[in-house]
């Protein structure tokens, strides 16, 4: 069951956020989460991750910034897993989610991203 999940958030996310420009503490503000919380290991409900990332999407001003995000590094060689960052016991479980969610696989994205740059 979904609601019962928790999801893994931690250093790594002010990383991304910074890289797509995004003000860490500006999000966490919006999001209603501690101002601390990519400062330590913690772990979001399930409402609190929906809020992190309508708060990521309402700061960027774009719903695409989770592939933006993802476009930005190489998920096979980000040390932890970006899969896990984001709250994927498995690295195969977020490649099949985005499949379902995109259409597409992370490389394939990623090379049409880098075939337009």
């Amino acid at each position: 069951m979904m609601s019962n999940r928790t999801w893994n958030v931690g250093a790594g996310w002010r990383l991304m956020l910074t890289d797509v420009g995004l003000v860490p503490a500006d999000v966490l503000r919006r999001a209603g989460l501690p101002d601390d919380l990519f400062l330590r290991q913690a772990f979001l409900n399930t409402d609190e991750y929906f809020r992190l990332w309508a708060s990521i999407e309402q700061q960027a001003g774009d719903s695409s910034v989770g592939l933006q995000i993802g476009s930005m590094i190489s998920v096979e060689a980000f040390d932890p897993p970006i899969s896990f960052l984001l709250g994927f016991e498995d690295p195969n479980s977020f490649f099949r989610a985005f499949h379902q969610w995109t259409g597409r696989t992370p490389e394939q994205v990623r090379a049409a991203l880098t075939v337009r740059a």
